[in-house]
């Protein structure tokens, strides 16, 4: 045999073994962690929570019968949240899963990113107190990722289920409907259209349901209130009533900047009871409506 071959040969199992070795270490490191069954949010606590920050950027409050979506720092402006996907988010944080405890602590360094700006947050509030989960880094295989409670200070990581949930959009987490389902509360909605009323006069294209599947573009800014608030006309009012004696009027602003309407929303149910909400719309959507209640 040649030197150079059994150079070659020499380095190829070097490399085998060390290879081999990272099998090894990899393995009895996992061997070394604890695993433990628990949910991220205690069950019992999940009926008691009121309100929840998503991502440090987005506020899902409970106002009654349903949940809101508002910007942080902007809580006065709010749109119906989607009920379904805080269910399913709820029922996620609070399985009872297996985790893998990592550290007792995240250490100075924070080698897990919970001080990166990736990092994701969550606090809930409910009766008695309030919590922050904190999601890190990804692992290598990016299957899973590093969690920790404020409360407890511990490093556990956990599958890559939750993902789906850490979101700071408010269009992920609102009603994409303009014409709410979860304020109205009522069943089929075109069928209980009788009117449609645009600048006080009924509209000639009679109770036009495609009107009810137009979609918000999310929450206008505090500075597109401000300028509704410095006593800016309407460009359109328009109020829909239904069978049961629920109505919703709306007043359709054009905002500052020119890319679109805001729209103020006055929910008012059969008993009485009024909700005030906010949604943005864009321009073809408003020339939607225009075109439906002609």
């Amino acid at each position: 045999m040649r030197k150079n071959d059994a150079a070659v040969i020499l380095i190829i199992a070097a490399l085998f073994g060390t290879y081999i070795l990272s099998f090894v270490r990899e393995r009895h490191g996992a061997e070394k962690r604890e695993a433990v069954r628990s949910a991220l949010i205690n069950p019992g606590n999940i009926p008691s929570i009121t309100l929840m920050e998503i991502g440090g950027e987005i506020e899902l409050a409970k106002r009654g019968d349903f949940w809101t979506v508002s910007e942080a720092g902007n809580p006065d402006v709010f749109f119906p949240a989607d009920s379904g996907r805080i269910a399913d988010f709820l029922a996620e944080f609070s399985k009872v899963r297996v985790m893998y405890k990592i550290s007792d602590k995240a250490g100075g360094q924070d080698s897990f990113g919970f001080s990166d700006s990736s990092a994701f947050s969550v606090r809930y509030y409910y009766d008695g107190g309030d919590d922050t989960l904190l999601f890190g880094n990804q692992d290598f295989s990016l299957s899973a990722r590093y969690m920790m409670s404020a409360r407890t200070g511990a490093v556990y990581e956990i599958n890559n289920e939750v993902q789906r949930f850490l979101s700071s959009s408010v269009q992920f987490w609102a009603e994409p409907y303009l014409v709410s389902r979860e304020a109205l509360g009522t069943g089929d909605l075109s069928a209980a259209l009788q009117r449609v009323i645009v600048d006080g006069v009924v509209s000639s294209g009679g109770p036009d349901a495609r009107i009810l599947e137009l979609r918000h573009g999310g929450l206008p800014d505090a500075g597109d209130i401000r300028f509704v608030s410095d006593g800016l006309a309407a460009s359109m009012t328009m109020t829909l009533e239904f069978g049961d004696k629920s109505s919703v009027m709306m007043e359709f602003f054009p905002l500052e900047s020119g890319a679109g309407y805001a729209v103020r929303q006055i929910y008012e149910s059969g008993a009485g009871r009024k909700n005030q909400f906010w949604a943005k719309i864009s321009a073809w959507t408003y020339s939607r409506i225009r075109e439906i209640t002609l």
